[in-house]
C-alpha cells in the first residue's frame, strides 16, 4: 500500500516514543502500533501502513496468532478509523466498481447494539459494502 507520509511518520514517531517509554503497545515482535484493541484482539499498523490482527486467548499465555489477510488488514482499518485515530480512515479501501452494497446491515458496515454500542458487520468487514477478493 502506498500511504501518505504524515501517517507513516506519525507510526515510526509513536513506535519511538512507546519504545522509549511513552504509554502505548506496540505488536508481540514491537515491528507495529497498537491502533485498537479489545477482548481477543488488537490491531496494528506498520510504519509501511501493512494492518494486521493479532488474536489472542484470554488467560492463554501463547503467543497472538497474525491475521495478515485481506478481511483481517481492513479489520484492523476501520476499527483503528472508527475507535481509535480518524487518521487511519485514509487508509480503509475505497469502494470498487464491481461492490454491491452489504445487504445484511444495508450498507452501514456494522449493527446497532443496545443505545450506543455497535458492532462491526462480519460480511463487510465494516465498509458497507462487498467486493470480490473481501
Amino acid at each position: 500500500m502506498q500511504a501518505p507520509e504524515h501517517i507513516r511518520d506519525y507510526i515510526q514517531k509513536r513506535i519511538k516514543e512507546i519504545k522509549e517509554g511513552a504509554p502505548g503497545q506496540l505488536s508481540s515482535d514491537g515491528s507495529a502500533l497498537c491502533v485498537h484493541g479489545s477482548l481477543g484482539y488488537d490491531c496494528y499498523i506498520t510504519p509501511e501502513c501493512e494492518a494486521f490482527t493479532e488474536e489472542y486467548e484470554l488467560g492463554d499465555d501463547s503467543l497472538p496468532v497474525r491475521n495478515h489477510s485481506r478481511r483481517g488488514q481492513i479489520l484492523a482499518l476501520v476499527l483503528s478509523a472508527n475507535f481509535g485515530n480518524a487518521l487511519f480512515a485514509e487508509l480503509i479501501p475505497h469502494r470498487t466498481v464491481d461492490a454491491s452494497t452489504c445487504g445484511p446491515r444495508a450498507g452501514e458496515g456494522s449493527i446497532k447494539i443496545g443505545r450506543r454500542g455497535r458492532l462491526i458487520c462480519e460480511e463487510c468487514c465494516g465498509l458497507g459494502w462487498l467486493s470480490i477478493g473481501l
